[in-house]
């Protein structure tokens, strides 16, 4: 059916799992996390994370955060391959105005993470996201994967805040998820996408920033009927 699963920074394509039991499609893992290769050396780019996606002419994507930027990268791209997005909280910061008090946020963030050591720049990432003692609430196992991922992350970033591709030239359909309770800079996000594209349908459920994963029954059961809608 075309369907391309992308997941958020710090996580592989099984967060998709559930949703993916109903609607097949490809579960993609992006460079650094899962069964993929690590991240090449030299710049990155969207350009060179997508090159390793496998594209079709009727793709519906599906992604949440970082996988969800990815989303829209590809679509403003291939619009007229592009059939259905359906997304949760795209971290796509570039589109906010450079003097903004949200994407200043963001990308604070990203300055506090590259001077700090991995175990720490994985706290900074986890806590801003999930809230104040989330990472260290985690099994000690858990911390030290997530602190091996915290490079790769910060290529995460140097796509994120580097890219310029416009979306407005996307014309399918598009479920556009916000958590109440996120972050404002991905909350910003999402409602400047909703603002630029009238053709999206802009959904806020209770829950935060990684809701896809941890709050599955607030999120996925919007997305399944989505889907469903639009095959």
């Amino acid at each position: 059916m075309g369907r391309i699963y992308l997941h958020s920074s710090m996580s592989d394509s099984r967060q998709w799992r559930a949703l993916h039991n109903d609607f097949d499609g490809v579960l993609h893992d992006f460079y650094g996390y899962g069964e993929a290769p690590p991240a090449p050396p030299g710049p990155f780019s969207f350009a060179v994370e997508a090159a390793r996606i496998p594209l079709n002419t009727a793709m519906t994507l599906i992604g949440h955060s970082y996988g969800a930027a990815t989303s829209l990268h590809l679509a403003s791209l291939h619009s007229q391959q592009t059939k259905l997005l359906c997304l949760y909280e795209p971290v796509a910061f570039w589109l906010l105005p450079e003097e903004s008090t949200e994407r200043q946020e963001a990308e604070t963030l990203a300055r506090r993470m590259a001077g700090v050591d991995a175990a720490t720049a994985a706290r900074t990432f986890v806590n801003y996201w999930s809230g104040e003692g989330a990472f260290e609430s985690l099994p000690a196992r858990s911390q030290q994967k997530l602190a091996s991922q915290a490079p790769k992350v910060m290529k995460d970033f140097e796509a994120l805040i580097g890219e310029q591709s416009d979306p407005s030239n996307i014309t399918a359909p598009m479920l556009l998820m916000v958590g109440k309770h996120s972050p404002a800079s991905s909350r910003a996000v999402a409602f400047e996408l909703a603002r630029r594209l009238p053709q999206a349908e802009l959904v806020e459920v209770e829950a935060g920033h990684m809701g896809p994963i941890q709050a599955p029954d607030k999120v996925l059961p919007v997305m399944a009927d989505f889907l469903r809608r639009y095959g």
